[in-house]
């Protein structure tokens, strides 16, 4: 490679610039004084060798035609790919009852998300290269549902009974080895405390390996939100640190699974034993710091005035510290994806500082052990709850790391929960609407002054 800013300035070397074969396909570099490759590597340290610099056009020649024929996949076919997977995940034709349905909406999003994200932020176009993967993939899925193979391939398997489906926020919404774990730990809970009678607002916090950031978090909690007295409650989700006793020295009341389940399961405890502690209001935070707890009151005091039953944090409203960018990406995707599937203008879906009336966690099926957050939003709006959405701040961490792992893989764990429980909850309620005529366009409205079937956010 020729120093081209040494040649523009020279006119003596412009007049020996490379030569170019005919064909275009070789060229040749005279051998000058002062001329460098592109490491620094004089050239004319070949001299002695009496060699020359040249261009191999094999690699080159071969490699053009490979990816401009069949090394990618054309556009034309991504498209066609794309709008088949998307068929398939709205359920046209057959597809309406194809289990496929969570998967092509998961992979066609994805694939979609990985074209358009790095063109809105000006990334290098290799970072679109996997939706040449997930496009196809979500193109074949589609075929596979609309054309109802996944029922051809399991109609000769041996039919089982039909089973009701639980309840919404039914003792079996979860599995019932988690159940099992969910009622040891509530034994050893009231063992150590008793059946106490906790305060009217209950913050829940499920904890895993948090020694070092747990003290801080519970430190800045208040004690009261507008004259309301608070209780906290620490789920330690198996924790091998000390992460149960910094939360006892703390005042916190602690309950101990078995074992380490994930935060939604954790979660899920947590707003089982605050119902039965008797909290009207339930807040969560999360061990980490990364959200501000003197920002609770902001976050509770619609729903102490009953202007809401769900309110959550959104980082988009207020502020955020974090810089990882691709993380940004996907809390502005999966706002844009559950504001499409809900038709209810979200701006943050993952935000873990959030209050509801405790009715809110008896009323929506909680069944993730991880990913809960999406569930618990889709849910509430699924039931018409009042939703709301203020401004608050998300702050880098300081202590102890983050469990949740590599973005890419947190990405589409989640795309998959938000996804199934917007299935899900769209199954519910067109069940509900068979099945009772009193029902109007199959939303419940949930009983008490609290009710509203126009769930609404805060304005931005």
């Amino acid at each position: 490679m020729v120093d081209l800013e040494a040649t523009s300035a020279s006119p003596q070397l412009a007049a020996e610039m490379p030569e170019v074969s005919e064909d275009g396909l070789t060229m040749t570099v005279p051998i000058r004084q002062g001329v460098m490759f592109a490491d620094g590597t004089p050239l004319d340290a070949l001299a002695p060798y009496a060699a020359r610099p040249g261009v191999c056009p094999g690699p080159p020649h071969s490699l053009r035609p490979y990816q401009l024929s069949s090394g990618y996949p054309p556009g034309t076919l991504l498209g066609v790919a794309r709008v088949v997977g998307l068929l398939g995940a709205r359920g046209v034709g057959r597809a309406r009852r194809s289990r496929l349905r969570p998967a092509c909406w998961l992979w066609t999003a994805s694939g979609a998300m990985i074209m358009l994200l790095p063109a809105a932020y000006e990334f290098s176009w290799r970072y679109m290269l996997p939706a040449l993967v997930t496009l196809p993939v979500a193109g074949a899925l589609g075929l596979t549902a609309l054309m109802n193979r996944n029922s051809a391939m399991t109609a000769t398997a041996e039919p089982t009974p039909p089973t009701s489906a639980p309840e919404p926020g039914a003792p079996d919404a979860a599995p019932p080895a988690e159940l099992d774990i969910d009622d040891a730990a509530v034994t050893h809970f009231e063992a150590e405390y008793g059946t106490p009678r906790l305060d009217p607002i209950v913050v829940v916090i499920a904890a895993y390996n948090e020694q070092d950031a747990l003290g801080g978090v519970l430190a800045e909690l208040p004690k009261t939100v507008d004259a309301t007295p608070v209780s906290v409650l620490v789920v330690d989700d198996g924790s091998t640190d000390a992460t149960a006793q910094v939360a006892s020295a703390a005042g916190a009341h602690v309950v101990r699974p078995t074992r380490n389940r994930g935060q939604g399961a954790a979660l899920r405890l947590g707003y089982r034993i605050a119902r039965e502690g008797g909290a009207a209001y339930i807040a969560t935070t999360d061990a980490d710091g990364q959200y501000d707890p003197t920002e609770l009151h902001s976050v509770l005091l619609p729903v102490l005035r009953d202007e809401a039953d769900f309110v959550t944090g959104s980082r988009r409203l207020g502020r955020e510290e974090t810089t990882d960018n691709l993380r940004r990406a996907g809390v502005r995707f999966y706002a844009w994806l559950v504001s499409a599937l809900t038709r209810q203008r979200i701006t943050d879906t993952s935000f873990g500082l959030r209050a509801m009336k405790a009715e809110v966690t008896s009323t929506v099926t909680l069944a993730q052990p991880q990913y809960q957050s999406s569930e618990l939003l889709i849910g509430a709006l699924a039931h018409g709850f009042r939703v709301v959405e203020v401004p608050t701040t998300m702050r880098q961490r300081t202590a102890g790391e983050s469990k949740k792992g590599n973005n890419l893989l947190y990405g589409l764990r989640y795309g998959r929960v938000v996804v199934g429980t917007w299935i899900r909850e769209r199954a519910r309620r067109r069940a509900g609407a068979r099945s009772d005529p009193t029902t109007v366009g199959g939303h419940e409205t949930p009983a008490g002054p609290a009710a509203d079937t126009s769930p609404r956010t805060a304005p931005r």
